[in-house]
């Protein structure tokens, strides 16, 4: 399968690969999430399918959770909004240059993001907590 985020109409695709077209057409249904950057894993390597949303408009989401990283489960042939994490604190961080970066994520559901203009790269678990935080100045390049 391939996904493909679009941003204007605020909705994800999935293609099949094999036959070349368009399987489903899934509308996020929400003014606040403008997917810039998708990730699909799954849980375990089974046929449960989680997808990470990274919007370049930061609101609200799930449970009225605000924030710019978007989970959705996959059931039943349906994308359904499960939860809603990274909140910002200062105004000026909700700019979408500020927001972009890139996600992606592993068999256990984890997400890492990396923030492009933040130069930060942060691991959440599946609940949306935070196991893993580090800043670009925090790493050391060693010259062979």
């Amino acid at each position: 399968m391939l996904w493909i985020a679009d941003i204007d109409l605020r909705k994800i695709d999935m293609w099949d690969l094999n036959t070349k077209k368009l399987k489903y057409t899934y509308s996020l249904n929400n003014r606040f999430i403008k997917p810039d950057q998708i990730a699909s894993c799954s849980l375990n390597n089974s046929s449960d399918l989680i997808l990470y949303v990274l919007s370049t408009q930061y609101g609200i989401g799930h449970d009225n959770k605000e924030g710019i990283l978007h989970k959705y489960d996959f059931q039943n042939g349906e994308l359904i909004l499960s939860n809603t994490f990274q909140e910002i604190s200062k105004d000026e961080e909700r700019y979408p240059y500020v927001l972009t970066g890139d996600i992606t994520c592993n068999h256990e559901s984890d997400l890492i993001y990396s923030g492009d203009f933040t130069g930060t790269l942060r691991k959440y678990d599946s609940t949306g907590n935070i196991e893993f935080f580090r800043t670009a100045s925090d790493v050391l390049i060693e010259e062979p």
